[in-house]
């Protein structure tokens, strides 16, 4: 019978993604067809366990080897395409490798983190509110707000809007973390970085004034 590979996978990625950055070119590139190939399969598989597999994709994403950092993030797109509402619980770890490779010196791995964060930011504005922790989003966001790279900060600023058009209240809750960075933003040499930081801030600020007014009411 066919072995479910896809069932498996847990067991090996890890490994698989450990080869790419193999001495010998042709392992390399056995290694990274055979990766194509389970990502075909895990898009046609019915069921899927995410967890263990974003969580190699995250530490592979930080890897000093290129071609390894730049195939872990270009499975991210794909990935979170076909895990949906699956891998919310553990978006924070993608977010925060997405963000981080957004200022990478290669462009090929800007590219493939922007669309993995186009894709991911997509993904949670549709989602429910209780189907992730905005705290532990919001933690990821707040260390990527004090980021010396503007492409990664802007990013941050546009996570922060849309978390802040989605579910205001809640961010408002846990929003002692993004003060100082927020303020910080506004000494950025990128004017469209401190713009957005000063939107947000504003929108943080008119919405704590109106809490504040709904419950001295």
């Amino acid at each position: 019978p066919d072995l479910d590979l896809v069932a498996h996978l847990p067991v090996f990625l890890d490994g698989l993604f450990h080869m790419l950055a193999d001495a010998n070119r042709e392992i390399r590139t056995q290694t990274f067809d055979a990766l194509n190939q389970l990502l075909r399969e895990i898009g046609e598989a019915e069921e899927v366990d995410y967890a263990p597999l974003f969580h190699v994709l995250v530490t592979h994403c930080s890897s000093r080897d290129k071609f390894t950092t730049l195939t872990s993030l270009s499975w991210l797109h794909p990935l979170i395409s076909h895990a949906q509402a699956l891998m919310l619980p553990f978006c924070a770890p993608v977010l925060n490798a997405v963000l981080s490779s957004l200022s990478h010196p290669e462009e090929e791995l800007r590219e493939a983190a922007a669309r993995a964060d186009t894709s991911l930011r997509a993904l949670l504005h549709q989602s429910n509110a209780a189907q992730f922790e905005m705290g532990t989003v919001l933690h990821a966001l707040a260390a990527h707000l004090s980021s010396a790279y503007v492409p990664t900060l802007l990013a941050a600023l546009q996570w922060v809007h849309m978390l802040l058009l989605k579910n205001a209240a809640s961010v408002l809750e846990l929003a002692p973390q993004l003060w100082p960075p927020l303020f910080k933003c506004l000494g950025n040499p990128s004017e469209e970085v401190v713009r957005l930081a000063l939107e947000a801030l504003a929108k943080m600020v008119d919405g704590r004034d109106q809490h504040s007014a709904q419950h001295s009411a």
